[in-house]
């Protein structure tokens, strides 16, 4: 049982059996059975979730920390908080902050689910290497920038 969502904030887990979209906060859905529930209770600015291929991580954004600032909207004199990356496992008992930017930004999963790509507005796209099982606690994970003259290729996690 399928309900209504925009497309940019649905994401399927790679075993298909259950999916997450953003509603006023991140919400996972059992696909058989349409049985939702609430992955974060205190975070209610969390969207766009983007499940890691192997399944172990839901990468999010999210204002909570309402740390830095971007145009809101057309009037270049409002703002609002700026959407930073965050992991949480499926079962959202383990989150990690990634980022600390005040841009807006897009994201994207390494084939091998250990390097999450994420791309500010000045286009250039930035690498994380994640904490691996054998390192669960890694406060600071491995980042770096890729530009264009950069191959993207030269840095393995």
């Amino acid at each position: 049982m399928l309900v209504n969502h925009e497309e940019s904030d649905l994401s399927f887990a790679p075993d298909s059996k259950s999916y997450t979209f953003s509603e006023g906060g991140l919400w996972r859905v059992n696909a058989a059975t349409g049985h939702r529930r609430r992955l974060l209770p205190d975070d209610r600015t969390a969207a766009h979730p983007l499940w890691s291929p192997d399944g172990k991580l839901i990468a999010y954004l999210s204002t909570k920390d309402g740390k830095g600032s971007i145009p809101a909207g057309e009037d270049t004199n409002k703002t609002s908080p700026a959407n930073e990356v965050y992991t949480t496992n499926p079962a959202a008992t383990a989150t990690h902050r990634i980022t600390n930017t005040d841009d807006e930004l897009r994201l994207t999963w390494s084939t091998d689910s250990q390097t999450l790509l994420w791309q500010p507005d000045d286009l250039s796209i930035h690498a994380t290497c994640l904490p691996t099982p054998a390192q669960p606690t890694a406060q600071d994970p491995q980042s770096w920038a890729i530009h264009a003259t950069t191959p993207i290729l030269t840095h393995r996690c």
